[in-house]
């Protein structure tokens, strides 16, 4: 796939590619480290994306798949290891893509939950220490609390704490607390969560703190019902637990999640169907790979594209002489045909 990569990226050049803000986007559920085209490219962006339900683990599996050296120092994977919605990622990267890429990166990340009055922490899956988050990167993890309503307490918009006060204020945590205080509703503060990292553009004794609040409607007064997010619960929830499963053990797991009692509801059902599919087919490639791919004859001449899609090129020039008025015609034929 490397050798793949640097055949598009050569077929691309002398085309104009701005300096910097060239993006190639690699949709695949398998995965490629991608050495050394940082490399020869050094200012091309490569977004490799897992577009299926779940990534396909060749054999050996669960090995890593990423690489933090110079080589592949503009290579960048989503919805691998933690579930990244598809789309949101590409219209992201498609909106950043004229922006500079930030300074620094951030390593030796550590997460703290502090649960406030009246929630109590039962059970938390995931790890909670990072060593590296590039750039796009999601981590996941989850924690299962149990809230006392008539325990718990309402945000302090008044907190002498500063920074608290500014984690309300950056979000507009704030003003919607103020606009539920207004309808009669109240907000209850249930948990903090608290991150620890460092930055690579600081010295290595210099750490960086930040805190999020977590507030649950206690009161609904006159406030509109939430969105109900529990299918992106379940995605986040499922997929974390069968991407850290080998191949047969994510297929029992399936099966016996299915057919659990404790599974009732259809959109977690939905999601559960979907992945034992997708689990399924995993199977059935890995089995054609170890009857059949093995025998196919190499191939170990280098790669390579066709000279640059002229035939796209060629309709392209075509349609944008129709919107000048100007219809060329090709083939041979030498006159032009104009319009008023």
């Amino acid at each position: 796939m490397t050798d793949v990569v640097l055949s598009v990226a050569n077929s691309l050049q002398g085309h104009d590619l701005k300096q910097g803000r060239t993006h190639i986007i690699l949709l695949s559920p398998a995965a490629y480290v991608l050495h050394d085209v940082s490399k020869s490219f050094p200012d091309l962006y490569i977004h490799r994306i897992n577009p299926a339900a779940l990534p396909y683990r060749r054999e050996p599996e669960l090995q890593d798949t990423v690489c933090f050296d110079d080589c592949c120092k503009n290579v960048f994977v989503s919805n691998w290891t933690s579930y990244q919605s598809v789309p949101g990622r590409v219209k992201r990267i498609l909106k950043n893509a004229r922006s500079k890429a930030p300074v620094g990166e951030l390593s030796d990340l550590s997460v703290d939950i502090r649960t406030r009055e009246g929630c109590e922490l039962i059970h938390n899956s995931g790890s909670r220490e990072v060593a590296h988050l590039r750039l796009g990167q999601v981590h996941t993890f989850f924690v299962r609390i149990r809230v006392d309503r008539n325990k718990t307490r309402s945000v302090e918009l008044d907190s002498v704490n500063p920074v608290f006060n500014s984690s309300l204020d950056v979000k507009g945590l704030r003003q919607e607390c103020q606009n539920a205080i207004a309808v009669g509703a109240t907000k209850a503060h249930i948990l903090d969560v608290q991150l620890y990292h460092r930055n690579s553009i600081h010295t290595m004794d210099c750490w960086n703190y930040t805190e999020a609040p977590l507030t649950l409607i206690c009161e609904m007064g006159g406030l509109a019902p939430p969105v109900d997010t529990a299918l992106e619960v379940y995605k986040r929830e499922f997929f974390h637990r069968f991407t850290q499963l080998t191949t047969d053990q994510a297929r029992t797991e399936a099966d016996s999640s299915l057919v659990a009692t404790r599974i009732q509801e259809d959109m977690a059902k939905m999601v559960l169907e979907r992945l034992s599919k997708e689990i399924r087919c995993h199977e059935g490639t890995r089995k054609y790979e170890r009857e059949h791919r093995q025998k196919l004859p190499l191939y170990p001449a280098p790669i390579d594209i066709e000279a640059s899609h002229e035939w796209l090129l060629e309709l392209w020039n075509k349609k944008k002489n129709k919107r000048n008025g100007v219809a060329g015609a090709r083939g041979g034929k030498s006159g032009l045909t104009h319009h008023g």
